[in-house]
């Protein structure tokens, strides 16, 4: 099976750690600085059973990583394999659909609801579909292309999948 049973996706919200139960996985999603102090003893309680997204691998060496399933540049399989391979990762199961203003140096997209007529293509570096025209692209997921990234973070050696709900 690959979705792991007893991974919890938590926000952080309660500033009570005290409450934090000391056995299961916890996976938290902010990415707000201000957070450091309760994320840096959330981390100490829990280690690598802490996972929490990239911005805070500086700071929070100790915890696994949550690496997105949305990836929009490069090579999907080797980005796998290079975080798996410097930390305990987590894949974090965010099916994408976002349109990209090109050039697009930031990687930063707007999400979009409906997909345009056109024609369609496959990205075998990305695992996911794409249509473009002059000056954009549209980038998104299917149900087998989040199989495929779930099947290549497995193999790069992830310890489990996180999914946002």
């Amino acid at each position: 099976m690959l979705f792991s049973q007893d991974f919890d996706l938590h926000k952080i919200e309660i500033r009570d750690l005290h409450d934090v139960p000391e056995d299961g996985f916890w996976a938290v999603l902010t990415e707000d600085r201000a957070d450091e102090p309760y994320l840096s003893a959330l981390c100490a309680k829990k280690g690598d059973r802490l996972a929490v997204r990239e911005v805070w691998r500086e700071l929070l060496p100790e915890a696994s990583l949550l690496i997105s399933s949305a990836i929009c540049g490069g090579d999907i399989r080797t980005r796998f394999e290079e975080a798996a391979h410097a930390r305990s990762c987590y894949l974090l199961l965010e099916p994408m659909r976002m349109h990209f203003t090109l050039p697009c140096p930031d990687g930063c997209g707007e999400a979009i609801h409906t997909i345009p007529d056109g024609p369609r293509f496959y990205s075998d570096a990305l695992f996911c579909n794409y249509t473009h025209s002059p000056g954009r692209v549209i980038l998104w997921d299917t149900e087998q292309t989040l199989e495929q990234k779930i099947c290549a973070a497995m193999e790069a050696g992830f310890r489990g999948i996180a999914i946002q709900a």
